[in-house]
């Protein structure tokens, strides 16, 4: 599900559709899949193929975190961020 979301994403090989790309993405992360956690935390933060949501960002960057991804821990102060300034 992870490469079939990112070649969404990217537009590699098939139209982009980054809805698509989100909802890929978003079963990889609830299969259990860190790096789909930390790309739908980011896509969560920016807005990409889903309604921008700083919670929803932050709480899938923990959990990615919590399974050891690194790229999700350092994102963690910057979602906190946004999230203590709403």
């Amino acid at each position: 599900m992870l490469n079939l979301g990112a070649m969404y994403a990217n537009g590699h090989g098939i139209k982009r559709d980054m809805e698509e790309a989100a909802r890929l993405t978003r079963m990889a992360a609830e299969a259990g899949d860190a790096q789909a956690m930390t790309n739908l935390g980011r896509m969560l933060y920016y807005g990409d193929g889903v309604e921008t949501n700083y919670e929803e960002s932050l709480e899938w960057f923990q959990k990615a975190a919590a399974l050891g991804n690194e790229e999700a821990e350092s994102w963690i102060k910057t979602a906190e961020a946004k999230v203590n300034k709403g």
